[in-house]
């Protein structure tokens, strides 16, 4: 009786965290990426040093410390440190953004995925949006095969360059890729 009560009500709690997480995520990937890092140094960089002019005029201020050096400070340092571990959480949702970029042959998100994730630099994210990928998921499908045949890093590389050269955003690519 009251004992089931108390696991279902576990559970919902449960599936309800993870779904929040997993909506969550997402976002807060945006607030890591390189372009937002960008932003937030060019925003808080002008704003430290007045900061510093204004310490180092006025004198002691503890506030002005915090407010206008140690949060920007922390906001970059989380965003640099944290940005691959929460990447690397959301394959699923940029897989599924490439796909739908691929399906509506929308070139320009495609390469703002490709730049906002760093697939250029990150061969293994690649490797991992190609198997959740629908579109993708044919570049690297026989990785067991490839594994067994103890040739991993050169067939995963020739898989990368080819996902790569699609990801190119060239309209040519979009059409030789057949679902």
């Amino acid at each position: 009786g009251n004992k089931d009560c108390c696991i279902s009500c576990k559970q919902w709690c449960i599936d309800i965290a993870s779904w929040a997480w997993s909506e969550a995520l997402p976002l807060i990937y945006k607030q890591f990426t390189p372009t937002k890092r960008k932003m937030l140094v060019s925003e808080n960089l002008p704003q430290a040093v007045i900061a510093i002019v204004y310490l180092i005029l006025v004198g002691d201020s503890p506030v002005v410390a915090v407010l206008n050096l140690a949060i920007p400070l922390l906001q970059v340092t989380l965003a640099w440190v944290l940005f691959k571990p929460v990447q690397r959480r959301i394959v699923w949702k940029l897989a599924r953004r490439i796909d739908a970029a691929l399906e509506t042959s929308d070139l320009q998100q495609l390469q703002r995925l490709r730049e906002e994730a760093q697939l250029k630099q990150d061969d293994e994210l690649l490797r991992c949006i190609c198997l959740q990928s629908t579109w993708l998921v044919d570049f690297v499908k026989n990785d067991q095969e490839i594994k067994s045949r103890g040739s991993l890093r050169r067939q995963t590389v020739e898989a990368v360059l080819k996902v790569s050269q699609s990801l190119r955003v060239c309209s040519h690519c979009l059409d030789s890729i057949d679902r």
